[in-house]
């Protein structure tokens, strides 16, 4: 084995200054755990997660599952679906201790909380964004708890816990402007950025909240392995498949407009330029004075045809229903779910719907 020396491990000055440029461009610009001593310039720790999508993306991820949600009618249904069996008729909880049943109680019912009427549409929200952010806010006065809803859009990045890669830990927000009223004008007002810790079991021994939940908001996130911190829309890997199956019902919509249209071929027989655009010009006039059913009365020499496009329409049955299978295979859905009936009878449609249950 070669006897490698100190000087052979250490960097040159040109090579040190190459990876800290480098590293400006690596994921999470490499600034976790003790990523900048001058060792580990250029490297990034294997327990720190790279793989979710950058903010941007995020944002626009957001901006279409919400744009499809209005309207898609497919979108929607998607999600109202999801809702309708998590939901259901709804959810009570009822604690046996009289005691803690009314802290419960006070704080499923509270008017801002509201979960009785707002259960539905939180679970809407989740399966729409595939992610819910809830800052917790407690009054000092009783204790009592009140959740803002907060739109997961105005996250800029969630921070995992560095112990445990897989674990939230902080929630960062973006800075931004904000509207309030002040003597009756509306006025804008810069919002800075916010570190909050999500709320979770304090595990910190010498800590007076230890064994405690604590923290400052609620964050959850689905459709996601636990290595990724983001959660995905329930219709984000099926986007593009809506939005094409909705290009092509919207096509064929037009190619029927146009085959129940047709226009009239005239010939003008023996007739130059100059007397067509004259002819052309008292008849525009005299049949705009005319109704359905009218009568047109010529010579030898005009000749009047209805003609009705060709084009070339085939059945398009078999396309619309390859599109819809991989709706139904990125949603777990039957084709039933969506009103289609298929060629199967009770009994398949009934298997193929027990996934879902």
């Amino acid at each position: 084995m070669a006897n490698i020396t100190k000087d052979h491990l250490k960097l040159s000055w040109i090579q040190n200054q190459v990876s800290k440029l480098f590293r400006l461009n690596l994921p999470y610009g490499a600034s976790t755990g003790n990523i900048d001593d001058d060792k580990n310039i250029g490297w990034t720790p294997l327990t720190v997660p790279t793989r979710n999508l950058p903010t941007y993306h995020q944002d626009r991820m957001f901006l279409v599952a919400s744009y499809l949600y209005r309207t898609n009618p497919i979108a929607y249904r998607i999600i109202e679906i999801v809702s309708a069996f998590v939901v259901g008729e709804g959810i009570f909880i009822k604690a046996s201790d009289p005691a803690v049943d009314t802290v419960i109680q006070k704080f499923w019912n509270e008017r801002r909380n509201n979960w009785r009427s707002l259960l539905a549409e939180r679970v809407k929200s989740l399966s729409l964004y595939g992610e819910a952010f809830y800052p917790a806010y407690v009054n000092s006065v009783d204790g009592s708890v009140i959740l803002g809803n907060a739109f997961p859009g105005i996250i800029e990045k969630v921070v995992p816990n560095i112990r445990n890669n897989f674990e939230v830990d902080l929630v960062v927000t973006k800075a931004g402007q904000a509207l309030e009223l002040h003597d009756n004008i509306l006025v804008e007002v810069p919002v800075p950025q916010q570190v909050l810790r999500v709320i979770k079991q304090d595990t910190l021994i010498d800590s007076p909240s230890f064994g405690l939940s604590s923290g400052d908001a609620f964050y959850f996130a689905i459709n996601k392995p636990l290595d990724i911190m983001r959660g995905i829309s329930d219709i984000y890997t099926i986007a593009d498949w809506l939005d094409i199956f909705d290009r092509f019902l919207f096509n064929r919509a037009e190619r029927q407009l146009a085959m129940s249209s047709y226009l009239w071929d005239i010939t003008l027989t023996g007739m130059s330029p100059p007397e067509i655009d004259d002819w052309m010009t008292r008849q525009i006039l005299q049949e705009a004075k005319q109704r359905s059913g009218r009568m047109f009365v010529h010579n030898e020499k005009i000749t009047r045809q209805a003609i009705s496009p060709d084009l070339k329409a085939d059945d398009a049955a078999s396309d619309a229903r390859s599109f819809m299978s991989m709706i139904w295979s990125g949603t777990g859905f039957s084709s039933q779910a969506f009103g289609d009936s298929g060629q199967t009878g009770r009994q398949n449609a009934a298997d193929m719907n027990e996934c879902v249950y």
